[in-house]
């Protein structure tokens, strides 16, 4: 880091980081987890990676409150938010 983030982004990056790997415990199936937080050109840039089965979202169904909360904590900081993922792929059970 280029210089210490002010106490509320801090927490503020904590519970989304802290959200996003529960997300990834609870749905992702993954064994693996990268995260990776940077300053870049005054930004700070936070990516979450997994080896999990991705997400499939379903026209019309409504993501949960855990992206829904990620989405509003990074609205509050003027931020932006991007899920890039392969659809999920279905296992038979």
């Amino acid at each position: 880091m280029e210089y210490p983030l002010e106490s509320y982004l801090e927490l503020a990056m904590y519970r989304i980081c802290q959200e996003l790997l529960t997300n990834v415990t609870k749905h992702a199936e993954a064994t693996s987890v990268d995260i990776l937080l940077m300053q870049e050109e005054g930004e700070l840039i936070l990516k979450v990676r997994d080896n999990g089965k991705g997400i499939n979202p379903e026209p019309g169904k409504k993501s949960g409150i855990g992206l829904r909360t990620i989405q509003d904590r990074i609205k509050l900081l003027n931020g932006t938010f991007a899920i890039n993922t392969p659809p999920a792929v279905k296992v038979p059970r």
